[in-house]
């Protein structure tokens, strides 16, 4: 078929008549899907309920918002007004009917949950590595805090607290670093070629949500601190005499 050119839909009704109404090509569309392009047709309300041969009958009403936050709010209130003017009317979301958006938001979260458990896991290890030496070159600083009097505890909280504020600074500025780089990346944007289904290729955007932000914040604060218990529970515990001669 060609723009402008004439085709009829042959369709049998109840009563066996056969409607061969002529409709004419107006025009194409496309979507991001390439089955629903495959089957898709925009036709009139009128024309649609002549070829289902269902004469003002509606079988369900889109109603798109302008924020999907709206969502819940929207539909109570058509719930209300519905229950009001005694409509057996029945109101989906598109959360309900989205299937395949359900299992892909689940499939993605379960991914991005474990390249955050090993990124916390190899960062949790890399650090230890590094705490632990700078501890040890320390040793006969600590040995000689012990020797004057202070206690264990303290030398412990010495090391975590002083792992803490560099946990804090570090992913302070790896935040912003990062946020940083990721605008600079969005600008020019990423080419993708079209997904399995897809018809088009697209460009991707870094979108940065106040959720994986602190998300990331709290991986970087806990992974540093975490790092120094094992090298600050070493250093308590440190005899005082090796520690004020520890080379």
């Amino acid at each position: 078929l060609k723009m402008g050119d004439s085709f009829n839909f042959l369709t049998t009704r109840q009563a066996g008549a056969i409607d061969g109404t002529e409709y004419q090509l107006l025009g194409t569309f496309e979507t991001f899907v390439k089955d629903f392009d495959d089957r898709a047709m925009k036709v009139t309300l009128e024309s649609a309920q002549r070829l289902l041969d269902t004469p003002n009958q509606v079988h369900s009403l889109l109603v798109i918002l302008d924020e999907t936050g709206n969502t819940d709010l929207v539909k109570q209130q058509l719930t209300d007004a519905f229950r009001q003017k005694n409509l057996n009317l029945e109101i989906i979301t598109w959360l309900q009917q989205g299937l395949f958006y359900r299992q892909s938001v689940d499939l993605l979260g379960k991914i991005y949950g474990i390249v955050q458990f090993i990124v916390a896991v190899i960062f949790l290890i890399s650090i230890a590595n590094t705490i632990n030496m700078t501890v040890f070159e320390r040793m006969r600083e600590f040995g000689t805090m012990m020797a004057i009097g202070n206690d264990r505890w303290i030398i412990s909280a010495t090391i975590l607290f002083e792992a803490l504020i560099l946990g804090l600074l570090g992913a302070f500025l790896g935040i912003l670093i990062g946020s940083g780089v990721a605008e600079f990346v969005s600008i020019f944007g990423i080419h993708m070629p079209p997904p399995p289904q897809g018809t088009s290729d697209y460009t991707v955007i870094i979108a940065l949500s106040p959720k994986l932000l602190w998300e990331t914040f709290l991986i970087a604060t806990l992974s540093t601190w975490a790092s120094a218990l094992h090298p600050a529970y070493r250093a308590a515990r440190f005899p005082i005499i090796q520690a004020l001669g520890y080379v």
